[in-house]
């Protein structure tokens, strides 16, 4: 005899699947690439470079899966260059008018941040010449982090092969040196 309350959850757990992946649509959907500023409350302002997947939609047409990379450089408060590699996995919403052909979005990210930076060791000095040296050290320090774009905008181009967008990205670390303020504008190449 067959059960019938195993039967029922298969088929009830069917019917919420069928529509979610009638419109969900995974593989590579656009790469694209993006620039510039990042404001940190610690230290000066990073200039930013970056690129990312749009690897599809999920549980319908709005929601996209986009993993990105970021690369920033900048100075920290002693004078000392400041590198910032960021890794980010993220679901972006978006908001289309088909007809315009502009969009909005937003988005939330899991970031990963590998910092390098100079740090100071002390000083040394020379017996025979009495000269005095500073001792420094690249030191590399991977946090993470939680991103907010809150807001995003985009127009689509060149009958929908291109979009061009500008983003605000809100990022929150482990730390005042993680956390910061971005504001970037990129181009996106449309596969599918």
């Amino acid at each position: 005899m067959v059960r019938l309350r195993p039967m029922l959850l298969l088929a009830g757990a069917l019917s919420v699947c069928g529509p979610i992946s009638a419109h969900a649509g995974m593989g590579i959907r656009s790469v694209g690439g993006k620039v510039g500023f990042d404001v940190v409350q610690s230290e000066d302002t990073r200039s930013l470079y970056g690129g990312q997947i749009d690897l599809g939609t999920l549980f319908g047409s709005n929601l996209h899966v986009e993993p990105s990379f970021e690369f920033g450089t900048g100075v920290d408060n002693q004078g000392m260059k400041k590198r910032v590699a960021s890794y980010n996995l993220g679901l972006k919403y978006v908001l289309e008018e088909e007809k315009s052909h502009i969009f909005g979005y937003f988005a939330a990210e899991l970031g990963i941040n590998a910092f390098n930076a100079a740090v100071f060791q002390g000083t040394v000095t020379d017996p025979n010449t009495q000269a005095v040296s500073n001792i420094w050290l690249r030191q590399t320090d991977v946090r993470s982090s939680l991103n907010c774009i809150p807001i995003g905008l985009g127009r689509k181009l060149a009958h929908n092969r291109i979009q061009v967008f500008s983003e605000v990205k809100i990022v929150l670390g482990e730390g005042a040196s993680d956390s910061s303020f971005r504001v970037s504008v990129g181009m996106e190449f449309l596969i599918r």
